[in-house]
């Protein structure tokens, strides 16, 4: 009782002197009480790259498999236990858009995207209290970065899509609606070039793993790549602008650089010993060993029969969420090719003993490296 008197107190003392004390708390988590220094914003500009693990049980790798190659002639989807969402995508059924991957992947996103925008309204209102200009505008060239990388990414998957350059509420989000393709590229590439222009080349130790000028040089070569591929549909990625010669001027600067090698060994590129190696121009960093904070890009791939006899937790289904290589992929490689065998699983000897005439991507699965159950795998991809 004490304590309800003395707030009602409160309310009869202070409420003729509202003007003078209508100010956010302190510990206002919101982002208008956020960002009073440069630590908090480079907090926040680690929740946008935080956006490309896993959330809620939401893979971000995974939808590259889901909605990338699943749609392409590599791989095919043979589940026999039941109709998974991957089947419809992979049947280009035109009922996807009620699936629960395509609302994930939309959320994932333009939560990416909200994040991104966030700091960039902040940086507009607020930047003087990061005390270091150039600092302030390598966190907006991050920010531009990132919300460049899932603006492609979006553009890739659904074509149109509403664009955001500043805040919204979800009230206002639902009356924005989807912009042309030209629209969406024509952001990405504006903030592909803020990013080469205003990131650093590289970085010291504690900030590995952030946006170098060379990642964005080499995101913005693969849009163009990408525009400029024959125009197969009219809200489609693909433009038919022949830009491939922006594209290569692009990746010689990477190569001409010096600071990136090919290696000699193709298997150690995606060695869990070789991280960070001279091939890869942008990496994000995730702590190891944590049990439970990992992802499920390899169960993707993997046949069910093949994980119950080789992994130390349930595979699943028999054929439920098999994504298989067509024969078509497989024949593109000469045989005597040094990358079949890192890369490919051709065939196996099931649980009961039974040789199983199946062919999967293996290159991202070190069977030590998995955790305590199939949603568990260290993040090496």
């Amino acid at each position: 009782m004490k304590k309800i008197f003395l707030i009602i107190s409160s309310v009869f003392v202070f409420g003729s002197c509202e003007k003078e004390l209508d100010l956010a708390p302190i510990s206002d988590p919101g982002s208008n009480g956020f960002y009073r220094n440069a630590d908090d914003f480079k907090q926040a500009v680690n929740g946008i790259y935080a956006s490309f693990g896993v959330q809620n049980n939401i893979d971000y790798p995974s939808m590259y498999v889901v909605l990338d190659e699943s749609r392409s002639d590599n791989i095919y989807t043979p589940g026999q236990a039941g109709v998974r969402d991957w089947n419809a995508i992979n049947n280009f059924q035109n009922t996807i858009a009620t699936l629960g991957t395509i609302a994930n992947t939309w959320n994932v996103t333009f939560n990416a995207i909200m994040r991104a925008n966030t700091v960039l309204d902040q940086l507009k209102a607020n930047r003087g209290v990061i005390g270091d200009p150039a600092l302030a505008t390598r966190f907006e060239a991050e920010a531009k970065f990132l919300r460049a990388f899932f603006y492609f990414d979006l553009v890739k998957w659904f074509g149109k899509v509403p664009i955001f350059e500043t805040f919204v509420s979800p009230a206002e989000a639902l009356n924005v609606g989807r912009s042309p393709v030209e629209d969406v590229y024509g952001l990405i590439i504006s903030d592909l070039n803020f990013a080469i222009a205003n990131l650093p080349a590289e970085y010291g130790a504690a900030d590995k793993g952030r946006a170098t000028s060379y990642a964005a040089k080499g995101m913005l070569a693969r849009v163009y790549m990408t525009r400029s591929g024959p125009k197969l549909h009219p809200d489609g990625p693909c433009l038919g602008t022949n830009e491939y010669g922006l594209a290569l001027d692009l990746l010689n600067d990477i190569i001409q650089s010096n600071n990136f090698a090919m290696l000699n060994d193709y298997t150690a590129i995606f060695d869990y010993n070789n991280e960070g190696n001279s091939e890869i121009v942008f990496d994000l960093q995730f702590i190891g060993g944590g049990l439970g904070a990992g992802g499920y890009y390899p169960t993707e791939y993997y046949d069910e029969g093949w994980g119950r006899a080789n992994l130390t937790f349930p595979g699943g289904n028999p054929g439920d969420g098999s994504k298989r290589i067509s024969d078509d992929l497989l024949e593109s490689f000469d045989m005597t090719d040094l990358r079949i065998d890192p890369t490919f699983q051709i065939g196996y000897i099931d649980e009961n003993g039974i040789d199983v005439d199946a062919q999967f991507y293996d290159k991202f699965m070190n069977v030590a490296k998995a955790g305590g159950d199939r949603f568990d795998w260290s993040i090496n991809y």
